[in-house]
């Protein structure tokens, strides 16, 4: 029960940066998840590829600089 909780569950950076690196090759999920576990003896829930996945389609979804640049040219700005 206690392999399950997501703080044991996280991955190493290198770890992270294979499964980025297969599931950008549109590789399956289920046979990324047992290459993880086989290597880093770790519990990989489908659920955690998902997110690892999900950031590869939005890296940077928060960017401040481009939304005070937007701010500043929006109509009705007064500086």
């Amino acid at each position: 029960m206690f392999q399950h909780l997501p703080h044991q569950r996280r991955l190493d950076d290198s770890s992270k940066e294979i499964a980025k690196k297969m599931l950008s090759m549109k590789a399956n999920k289920k046979l990324v998840q047992n290459h993880l576990m086989k290597d880093t003896g770790k519990v990989v829930l489908l659920k955690d590829l998902h997110n690892i996945a999900a950031t590869l389609k939005h890296p940077q979804r928060n960017n401040l600089t481009e939304l005070i640049s937007q701010m500043k040219n929006s109509p009705g700005n007064e500086e």
